[in-house]
């Protein structure tokens, strides 16, 4: 018996194991976008590209190359030990040393250097696997349909190679691995969250925002526009519900002028005012004002009362963080005033404290979405100033009221209790 021949046969049968086990990895590793880019100028990329979308027929091809491959390498251990030592160990030896050999250089070693450089493994290995694809073509064209007949009934819609969700978690990462900083990644995050916020999330709520009566005298509205310091003011008839325009302070200003002491109807200088439903996403508002023209849009509830404004500052601020002027008075919705204790704004959603504490609202059930609106749930009456109550770890109490609302809180957040961590 040849021994020299079989071993060196039983090597070449190690060596497509792993050539095939390599190829598998590579494909179903590799970054797409990363392999177009690569094949704008590198011939292997391209080949590797051709590949990959035929992908379906590369790895049926892999699979018919790995079990040849195994079946070959299984029997010619076989003949070199069951020759010395006979049927039944000799068969056993063979079985366990195949087993080994594979795992170990036809599997796990390739496996793990094709991962780790998936798009370089790719390229190389590219040519041998199309040229073999090319050779088993009339079998592999048998499988692929008889696979795509069998799994037709499972086959789904395609969807997208990355979700948002992976896109954050992957910037979150480099990040974390310092490959960009801490603001970019903030712009990113923001960006990708843009698509999915509503103006419902972002609104100034009808309690905060400044208008003006348009059924008040002269000399009301113009102490109001000179104290309010905002460029655009809504104006409303009778209810607040029923807003009939917006007034541009620098338009009324001109004409003021031009009146030369005159006094002007507020009426004639209103512009069309924009409504839209508190459900509208951010690109679909920013786009209605970029067409209509505007910068402030009025928000409706299911009711068609008014729920708030939303003004294209508030809306970019989503992707670029706060936007001062020189108008703007900097406020604190959150303020820390101690180790452990916070001042808060009674608008301020629960979720935003609760992230900014960086506490699990776990078991927090509530039919409000404000602090504020917790605080009147909690104590189950008409809240003064003083009121408090404790919930988990946390005691709040109420340090201010305006317009019988809850304006401000005070919250401590006291060391956890093992009570606290088992609910």
């Amino acid at each position: 018996m040849n021994f020299p021949l079989f071993f060196t046969v039983s090597e070449i049968f190690l060596l497509f194991c792993a050539f095939f086990s390599a190829t598998e990895i590579a494909f179903t590793s590799l970054n797409r976008k990363r392999l177009e880019k690569r094949a704008e100028k590198s011939g292997g990329a391209k080949v590797a590209l051709r590949v990959s979308d035929g992908f379906n027929v590369a790895l049926s091809t892999i699979l018919i190359g790995t079990n040849l491959v195994n079946i070959g390498l299984s029997s010619l251990a076989t003949v070199i030990c069951v020759n010395p030592l006979g049927q039944g160990l000799g068969a056993t030896v063979a079985s366990a040393a195949v087993t080994v050999l594979v795992l170990v250089f036809g599997e796990i070693i390739p496996k793990t250097v094709a991962k780790r450089y998936a798009l370089v493994s790719a390229c190389r290995l590219s040519v041998p696997i199309l040229v073999l694809m090319i050779l088993f073509r009339p079998l592999t064209w048998i499988i692929v349909g008889l696979v795509d007949l069998l799994t037709a009934p499972l086959r789904k819609k395609k969807k997208p190679s990355v979700t948002n969700e992976e896109l954050a978690t992957m910037i979150e990462t480099a990040e974390e691995e310092g490959v960009i900083d801490e603001d970019k990644s903030e712009l990113v995050q923001s960006a990708l969250g843009f698509a999915e916020t509503t103006v419902e999330d972002i609104l100034i709520p009808r309690v905060k925002v400044d208008m003006l009566d348009a059924d008040d005298d002269y000399e009301e509205n113009l102490k109001k526009i000179l104290a309010f310091s905002h460029s655009r003011i809504p104006v409303y008839r009778g209810t607040v519900d029923h807003i009939i325009g917006i007034l541009s302070v620098n338009h009324f200003y001109k004409k003021q002028t031009e009146a030369e002491g005159m006094r002007i109807q507020l009426s004639d200088l209103l512009l069309e005012p924009c409504f839209v439903h508190k459900t509208m996403r951010l690109p679909a508002a920013l786009s209605e004002m970029q067409s209509r023209q505007t910068h402030m849009m009025v928000v409706l509830d299911e009711y068609g009362g008014t729920m708030g404004i939303v003004t294209i500052e508030d809306i970019l601020e989503q992707i670029v963080g706060d936007i001062w002027d020189e108008n703007d008075t900097i406020t604190y919705e959150i303020t820390k005033t101690g180790e452990n204790t916070y001042d808060v704004d009674g608008l301020v959603s629960i979720d935003d404290f609760f992230d900014y504490i960086d506490m699990d609202r776990r078991d927090l059930e509530s039919e409000y979405v404000t602090m504020g609106g917790w605080a009147i749930e909690m104590l189950e009456s008409d809240p003064h100033e003083g009121d408090s109550f404790t919930w988990r770890n946390l005691c709040v109490s109420v340090t201010a009221i305006k317009d019988y609302r809850v304006s401000r809180l005070s919250v401590v957040v006291n060391p956890e209790s093992d009570e606290d961590g088992e609910e």
